[in-house]
């Protein structure tokens, strides 16, 4: 038997050898690689036992509510311009309501208003004209109807 024949037979065997060890091992890093991205994921119920109060209260909510994305509240006769709705959004943000957003603050983060975000989209960077401001919350802020 030759050096080359000797040579080429550890090399197939190394070859099988290594394959061999990349399919056994593939299933443990795919595991791994899931167990992974689940635990970049934001979810607040897998922070708290079911113990502490907050966690009771997100569970709560999301019973009655079965997410945490929005709610949407409008008046007949509310349009995009009217200026109730900055003074709704105003006295649900404003500090001095603050006994009585504890309750509200655990429902949501934040409020907005189509009447605020109108007049976000018309400042710096974007400078949008009001109708084009208008447009682009259409279906979301704002109704078919303004």
């Amino acid at each position: 038997m030759s050096h080359d024949d000797s040579l080429a037979r550890r090399l197939t065997r190394r070859y099988w050898l290594t394959l061999i060890a990349v399919i056994a091992t593939f299933p443990i890093l795919a595991i791994g690689a899931r167990h992974s991205i689940e635990g970049m994921r934001i979810a607040p119920e897998q922070w708290a036992p079911e113990s502490h109060t907050q966690r009771q209260q997100y569970d709560q909510f999301m019973q009655h509510f079965e997410g945490n994305d929005l709610a949407v509240v409008s008046w007949d006769g509310c349009t995009v311009d009217d200026p109730r709705l900055l003074d709704f959004e105003r006295e649900l943000n404003s500090p001095a309501t603050q006994d009585r957003r504890i309750h509200f603050a655990r429902a949501f983060d934040r409020v907005i208003t189509g009447y605020s975000a109108v007049r976000e989209l018309e400042t710096s960077p974007l400078n949008l004209n009001r109708d084009d401001a208008a447009q682009r919350l259409r279906g979301t802020l704002i109704g078919p109807d303004g």
